[in-house]
């Protein structure tokens, strides 16, 4: 059960009363409990009934038990809630459209904001409002947008980086966002868009001999340790 309204183009508004009435970017507030309606941050608000995200009532959500946990996202006794907006192309992209779902599977009560869109509960991990299986949910935390580790791996774009040792895996070089190494290994990443059969799905590469000590990124897609040159986790000949 997601929510569909319309919010204004502006994004630095928030929550404001004036004369008895609540208003979101200069629209009213249909709250269920004007008297008890309290914005939380910018965003999020709720009163004695439910829930609210830039104005708009959150269908089936709990407001006694509501709070606001990120930018997105929000919790209450049943449920966790990502919150977002959209625009269409038909419209021209003038309207700010609200979206919100309730999280599914989600633990309320173990529910832990990360960093770069990610959470996690007790039993998987989260990125945007969307679950995905980890090796050791209570140890997984990102290391930049695509990549990250628990206990027991490595993952690249969500999914588990094959004999990786997730409590030494690291960035090469978090500027990049390309490499990544563990005790072990070196691995070059990379988002493929040049097949024309298959939609874009991350690639993950183990640079064959490399020195996970030693192996420095060298922009571009490219790897050198002092002995080889790899490209996009490919020994370069002759470099």
């Amino acid at each position: 059960g997601g929510l569909t309204g319309l919010a204004g183009c502006g994004d630095n508004a928030g929550y404001v009363r004036k004369a008895g009435q609540w208003l979101y970017q200069d629209s009213p507030v249909n709250a269920a409990d004007p008297r008890s309606f309290q914005p939380l941050d910018p965003r999020f608000a709720r009163d004695a009934v439910q829930g609210y995200y830039r104005g708009q009532a959150i269908a089936g959500s709990h407001g006694p038990s509501f709070e606001a946990l990120s930018e997105h996202e929000a919790r209450d006794r049943h449920a966790v809630y990502w919150a977002d907006t959209y625009r269409k192309a038909q419209e021209y992209w003038a309207w700010r459209h609200v979206r919100v779902d309730p999280v599914a599977g989600a633990d309320p009560a173990h529910y832990q904001v990360l960093a770069h869109g990610y959470a996690r509960d007790g039993q998987r991990a989260y990125h945007e409002g969307r679950g995905f299986a980890v090796a050791d949910a209570a140890s997984f935390e990102p290391l930049d947008a695509r990549f990250a580790r628990d206990a027991r791996s490595g993952y690249f774009e969500r999914v588990a980086i094959t004999g990786s040792d997730g409590a030494s895996f690291t960035l090469v070089d978090p500027d990049t966002g390309s490499h990544a190494r563990d005790r072990l290994r070196v691995y070059s990443a990379h988002i493929e868009l040049n097949q024309p059969l298959r939609p874009p799905h991350p690639v993950v590469r183990v640079l064959q001999g490399a020195r996970p000590e030693t192996t420095r990124v060298a922009g571009q897609g490219y790897a050198v340790d002092g002995a080889r040159v790899w490209s996009r986790g490919r020994v370069v000949v002759d470099a």
